[in-house]
């Protein structure tokens, strides 16, 4: 286990230092960085999902980018950043398998609260997720994707989870703000998937969530 502050000044000063299979654990504290985690199978936790914040300021392009497989990102506070509150990135040729985003509040970022793109085997839940222009969920380019969004609440922003080009998603419990849509089905191209295109994915059900208070200990 990497601590932080106490073994490493700043989260990516730790998260560069872990190796697979480690859990870096962040202290309450305001983090004025944007992180890149590029070692899979390690685990970014902050003790207080309330208290540990990595902050934007409005400058940073996206609090947490990850682009390793297995990696999860827990307990934790995003805000301020001008692209997304956390992003998971693969590439056409090699995808990224394997991912969770568990018990995070993400505010005022500019496009997307979580971001995945080229992205399987991934899940996001019990997320708040508030104050941005894109969508609370947005998922696209992944084939048969096998991930799950569950548990989640989306509030004052667009759209709260959109598919763009991607199959296989599962929308468990993901409540939008009030007289907003829930899921919004793209063609792979970004655009709106019209009512009976043979394109559209299946849409799933969508019930109201229940958000538990924190990741376990």
């Amino acid at each position: 286990m990497i601590t932080v502050p106490g073994d490493a000044p700043t989260i990516q000063r730790a998260v560069d230092a872990a190796v697979p299979g480690d859990l870096v654990l962040v202290d309450p504290g305001v983090y004025r960085e944007s992180v890149v985690v590029a070692t899979p199978r390690i685990v970014l936790r902050g003790a207080d999902r309330n208290r540990v914040v990595i902050d934007g300021e409005g400058e940073r392009a996206s609090g947490v980018t990850v682009t390793a497989p297995e990696v999860a990102v827990e307990n934790l506070t995003v805000r301020g950043h001008r692209e997304h509150g956390v992003a998971f990135r693969g590439t056409p040729e090699r995808p990224l398998a394997g991912y969770r985003a568990s018990y995070l509040t993400a505010h005022d970022t500019g496009r997307h609260g979580v971001s995945a793109r080229h992205a399987r085997r991934g899940v996001v839940e019990h997320a708040y997720l508030a104050g941005f222009s894109g969508a609370g969920v947005h998922i696209e380019h992944c084939h048969s994707c096998r991930t799950v969004v569950r548990e989640s609440v989306v509030s004052t922003g667009g759209e709260p989870v959109v598919l763009a080009g991607a199959d296989g998603v599962t929308v468990e419990t993901a409540a939008p703000a009030e007289g907003e849509t829930a899921v919004a089905d793209r063609g792979p191209a970004g655009q709106p998937v019209l009512p009976g295109d043979p394109s559209a994915p299946p849409r799933p059900a969508v019930t109201a969530p229940t958000l538990s208070g924190g990741a376990p200990a």
